[in-house]
């Protein structure tokens, strides 16, 4: 069964429970309104109220509406007539204990034909418990059932069958079960291959044929399946064969026997699936690791019960399994299916069976499971209530995850379930752990809740990290607008209510401060409190988010059409106004252009100062800002469907036709490729040269709604993206799928990738929601909106014509080792003249600084080349330590008491290449921090080049090299060393990873040069600078940024915690 064959599954499911729905009451009636919860996880805390926005679907009409909410799914707790003003209501509800909360709204659709639709609302559901413990002889009585069923031989028989699958051998096969009855099924496995992972696949409820594709399938991807019956009923046979086993003996099959727990039609049902575990167990082709059983409904109550019992089951993948918490009604909840509770029929006595329902409920068999456990629930389900799957849940002592679905009934909206199921199916079929737990890459963890009922349904935007680490959004459209401030956690910070409608997501700048603009043109700053900063005005309403320049200016676009300048203090600098209408957001280029998209198609590039450079006529509206790659190129989409690149001079260098309207800005991964989702409803992955790497999904396969948001690229490659279906999808870097989340409404925003791999998603019902992350951002290029979680969109990384800046310091912390791990800082002076450079190796002075560790007595030796040309040991003492302290004192460097251990040297140096050793006095050890300035010099003499070696460890041992750019800006090019190291000294460190700060703000990084945007770059710029080649295929690490002045430092660390010696370089580029 390929993929294209799940919604067929479905279809099936659905059709065999009708039997089900009509028991619960269930209407089949096409409903014409629809129902979403506020929150789109539909899962409250307790005292927070739940509220169901209510909307008539396009086309319909609707008459005599009421509404009924019931507790437990069951008792009614509120009730009355419903209104829809402008064909729209929203119904509130709180709860007063842990519960579920089921919405039915009745009425007649615009035929007069009746209809009933649902809604669901958890409270608190880590907290719902089972409603009555195992009776006190279960474990007894299980035992003895399995000891009866050891006394019977398994006598498995195998029938030969086409499988009419290439590679595929199949089987019909029969077995032996407790008190002369059988268990039928079918098998199937790869022709090829030896040893094979194990999957028990167990059905749902109702007499019917088993379908061979269920196993054939998973034989495909290489499973050993076997898929059995229900029931002691042939596996295959005519349709006619199972309607009179449906009508005959198994008519109401779920209620025979069930007055006594030895007699219940369940008995060996449930000892079949013991029995099929043996089996497969017991295979010589079993690869004798991975054995997995799966199921929904029925078949999950049979998944959990089979994990429970016998302990082969390495895994349990059970999607909305029946027969939990059968005695719920004596609590006020529904039962859901098979009800025992309410089995009357058949002549039975109830409270017998509700007796004999206890050794039978699944809540009292799940805490036995010791292996991993995926489990579904549905919160609009009244098949198998959501409340008695969390009770059984919660029982579990084994890894575990459920994915809950806000909106899924017994067997519709299910798309969650099926990617996240295949994705652990997949996982367990390698041999891999599940990952299974509530921190599950990709689990939604909260939903933050709304401020207040006003702004139900207002979309959020894509939020922002702050510097402090809380989260801002923005609710838009709604005036007058609100600006939200979250905790980690979901819980509110501060509100702050603003003039008029947001026009965009926020920004935050190095300060912490939040900038925004409002459709009156209101532009905004506030500071970490949510306090209002300062308010400036633009000419007409902000168009998007605000771009935030490294010298501090605020750009923003307005819908008239310019692009407006702004100091950080909120005083007008420049405006440059286009013809053509509203402009995208602005996002600015290393060297300060500023580029800016607009209604009637052109794109303009425009020079610090507000003088445009170039403008492209892109002939379609573009809607969203561009993407900058390192290498200059711009990546946008238009509104006739087409993603444009153009170099940096603005001619066009491609462009591809996307196959729907592009909305989104494209994002760019570490590789180069770009990635944009499009009106077709795919995302469409790109080679740099434009030619369609993969799309997803497949052009085979039905798509999703348009996608109007930008994706989000994590460090491995792998591409969130959210879509107006209610899910966030994450494909692998060759576009597989790994998981999908279901958020209810629509991912309004663009994921928020935070420095820990949370992933932070805006929703068109206005919640902000968190999902645990795995894997972290890399600040390569441009990987998410606004390039970088503060929305700064700014690009430094890249090459440009020199500024007037120039390298004037280098300082390294580090603890040095010895030998090959010694730490050693370089630096080359260059030009005509000479430079008065000042050096220092501190070590007892950091002591009072409350650094532990610091060395005692540094001792500080100077070489040109291999010649040592200077030493100090105790700075104090040499005849020139007033100018060594004069000029420290001018520089802005802290001082050094007169008489402590530290070393400093103050001497001119000519054109050359020059490295200091600090070591300790006598072999001491100790952390060090070396300096070195260009304190002046004479004729065209600079530093071209900086660098530090020294033993990388981990935490705060990595190696730390901070550098200051003077005058003007300079592009530079900054190498972290590992193995290119191997040809001087031995071991390195293997795989070193390269982050750029600009202060405390990390502003780009890089793991493997060769795999980086444009690797030709990097080649060249180290080839003008004079650095030295990196090997071709190597784990080294390097970047190419332009940066303003300012204060910069480099890290290196290693990949996954390696260590070993390792190396900053810094040059400017000429």
């Amino acid at each position: 069964m390929p993929p294209s064959a799940l919604p067929a599954l479905r279809l099936r499911l659905a059709a065999t429970f009708i039997l089900c729905l009509a028991a619960t009451g269930c209407a089949l009636v096409a409903q014409p309104i629809t129902i979403t919860p506020a929150n789109t996880t539909g899962i409250y805390r307790l005292g927070e109220a739940a509220s169901w926005n209510i909307a008539l679907k396009a086309g319909t009409s609707a008459t005599g509406l009421t509404y009924t909410v019931k507790s437990g799914g069951l008792t009614v707790v509120d009730s009355g007539s419903l209104t829809l003003n402008n064909g729209k209501a929203v119904i509130s509800e709180t709860a007063t204990k842990p519960d579920w909360l089921l919405l039915e709204i009745a009425g007649k659709d615009g035929t007069g034909a009746s209809f009933t639709a649902g809604g669901g609302a958890l409270f608190s559901p880590e907290k719902i418990t089972v409603s009555a413990p195992p009776p006190a002889d279960f474990d007894a009585f299980w035992q003895a059932r399995l000891d009866e069923l050891a006394q019977v031989p398994m006598n498995p028989v195998l029938t030969s069958k086409p499988s009419g699958v290439a590679g595929v051998d199949y089987d019909l096969i029969q077995m032996d079960n407790i008190r002369g009855t059988h268990i039928e099924g079918q098998l199937a496995r790869p022709t090829t291959g030896t040893k094979f992972p194990a999957l028990l696949i167990v059905q749902w409820a109702g007499v019917y044929s088993l379908d061979p594709s269920t196993v054939t399938w998973r034989a495909q991807q290489g499973w050993l399946a076997l898929n059995i019956q229900a029931h002691d009923i042939h596996a295959v046979d005519t349709a006619s064969y199972y309607t009179a086993e449906a009508n005959g003996p198994l008519a109401n099959y779920w209620a025979q026997g069930n007055e006594d727990p030895n007699t219940s039609y369940f008995l060996r049902m449930y000892l079949a699936c013991y029995r099929a575990v043996d089996y497969l167990a017991s295979r010589p082709d079993w690869n004798g690791k991975v054995l997995v059983v799966t199921g929904a409904s029925q078949g999950g109550l049979q998944t959990l019960l089979s994990a429970s019992i016998n302990p082969k089951v390495t895994a349990a993948v059970a999607d909305v399994p029946a027969g939990c918490d059968q005695t719920g009604p004596d609590v006020g909840r529904s039962p859901g299916w098979p009800q025992w509770y309410y089995q009357t029929y058949l002549g039975q006595d109830p409270a017998k069976v509700k007796a004999a329902s206890r050794y039978y409920d699944i809540c009292n068999f799940v805490s036995k499971i010791r292996c991993p456990v995926l489990i579904g629930t549905g919160l609009d389900d009244t098949t198998v209530p959501c409340i008695g799957v969390y009770a059984a849940f919660n029982q579990f002592r084994s890894p575990r995850e459920i994915v809950a679905m806000p909106l899924a009934t017994h067997t519709d909206n299910q798309q969650a379930w099926n990617a996240r199921s295949e994705a652990v199916l997949a996982l367990l079929r390698s041999g891999s752990p599940p990952g299974l737990s509530t921190a599950a890459d990709g689990s939604l963890r909260w939903t933050a809740p709304l401020p207040s009922s006003s702004t139900a349904g207002t979309p959020c935007s894509s939020p922002v990290e702050a510097t402090d680490g809380t989260l801002v959004a923005a609710l838009l459209g709604a005036s007058p607008g609100t600006v939200e401030c979250y905790e980690r956690d979901g819980s509110m910070h501060w509100t702050y209510t603003a003039p008029a409608a947001v026009s965009g997501a926020p920004a935050c700048t190095p300060d912490g401060y939040v900038v925004f603009g409002c459709t009156n043109g209101a532009l905004i700053e506030l500071d970490a409190t949510g306090a209002l900063r300062w308010q400036a005005s633009a000419g007409a309403a902000v168009s998007g988010s605000p771009a935030l320049a490294p010298d501090g200016t605020i750009l923003i676009a307005t819908t008239d059409g310019c692009i407006e300048s702004f100091s950080a203090g909120g005083t007008a600098r420049w405006n440059a106004r286009f013809a053509g209408g509203s402009l995208t957001s602005p996002i600015v280029g290393p060297d300060g252009t500023v580029y800016a998209g607009s209604a009637s198609g052109m794109l303009h590039a425009i020079a610090p100062g507000g003088a445009e450079r170039w403008s492209f006529n892109a002939g379609s509206a573009i809607a969203r800002p561009p993407s900058l790659a390192a290498d200059g190129a711009l990546y946008f989409g238009t509104g006739d469907g087409h993603v444009v690149c153009l170099a940096r001079d603005g001619t066009q260098s491609w462009s591809f036709d996307a196959g729907g309207a592009v909305e989104a800005t494209p994002v760019i991964g570490p590789d180069g490729t770009i990635y944009v989702g499009a009106g077709d409803g795919r995302l469409h992955a790109l080679a740099v040269d434009g030619t369609q790497k993969w799309e997803f999904p497949a052009a085979a396969t039905t798509a999703f709604q348009p996608i109007t948001a930008s994706a989000t690229v994590r460090r491995d490659g792998s591409v969130v993206f959210g879509t107006q279906d209610g899910l966030v999808v994450c494909v692998d870097p060759s576009g597989v799928q790994r998981w999908a989340t279901m958020l209810g409404a629509g991912a309004y925003g663009s994921p928020l990738l935070a420095d820990d791999g949370t992933l932070f998603v805006g929703s068109a019902a206005g919640s902000l929601c968190a999902l645990t992350g795995t894997e972290t951002p890399l600040l390569a290029d441009w990987m998410q909106v606004r390039r970088d979680p503060h929305h700064q969109a700014w690009q430094p990384m890249g090459r440009f014509p020199s500024g007037g800046g120039r390298l004037s310091a280098l300082s390294v912390r580090a603890q040095p080792g010895t030998d090959a791990g010694a730490l050693v800082a370089g630096f080359i002076v260059a030009g005509s003249g000479s430079r008065t450079v000042l050096l220092r190796a501190v070590g007892p002075t950091l002591a009072g600084m409350n650094v532990d560790g610091a060395m005692p007595d540094p001792f500080l030796t100077l070489y040109q080349g291999t010649m040592p040309i200077a030493t100090n040991d105790d700075w104090g003492s040499q005849p020139n330590a007033a100018d060594v302290a004069t000029t420290a004192a001018r520089l802005g460097d802290f001082s050094l008491p007169q008489d402590s251990k530290d070393a400093a040297l103050l001497t001119n140096l000519g054109p050359g290449l020059y490295t200091a050793y600090p070591l300790g006095t006598g072999r001491q050890t100790g952390v060090t921090l070396v300096e070195l300035y260009d304190a002046g010099g004479t004729g065209t003499s600079t530093f071209t080049g900086l660098s530090a070696r020294d033993q990388v460890g981990t935490g705060s041992q990595i190696l730390v090299a901070g550098f200051i750019i003077s005058g003007g800006s300079r592009s530079v090019v900054i190498q972290g060393i590992g193995p290119t190291l191997a040809k001087y000294i031995n071991p390195v460190l293997a795989d070193p990873v390269l982050r750029l700060y600009r202060g405390t703000q990390l502003i780009a990084e890089n793991d493997d040069w060769g795999v980086s945007s444009d690797p030709s770059l990097l080649s060249s710029a180290s080839r003008a600078a004079g650095a030295q080649a990196l090997n071709p295929g190597s784990h080294d690490a390097a970047l190419v940024a332009t940066l303003p002045p300012g204060l910069y430092s480099a890290e290196l660390l290693g990949a996954n915690g390696l260590t070993g010696p390792g190396m900053i370089e810094v040059y400017a580029l000429p």
